[in-house]
C-alpha cells in the first residue's frame, strides 16, 4: 500500500477486504484505526501487540 493514504482511505480499503471475512465489533474497528495511525503512536501500539504474542 501507498504511505501516502490516508487514514479515511485506508479505513475503506479495509472494509472492503474485510466485507465478507470476520464481523469486526466496533472495538475491532477503533484498534485497526489506530493501529493504522503512525500520528498518534499506531505504530508502537503494533510493536506491543507483537510482542504481547510472544
Amino acid at each position: 500500500m501507498d504511505k501516502e493514504l490516508t487514514i479515511d482511505e485506508v479505513t475503506e480499503i479495509f472494509i472492503r477486504i474485510n466485507s465478507q471475512g470476520a464481523k469486526l465489533n466496533q472495538s475491532d474497528f477503533a484498534m485497526s484505526k489506530i493501529a493504522a495511525n503512525v500520528k498518534y503512536g499506531g505504530n508502537e501500539l503494533r510493536k506491543a501487540s507483537l510482542r504481547g504474542r510472544s
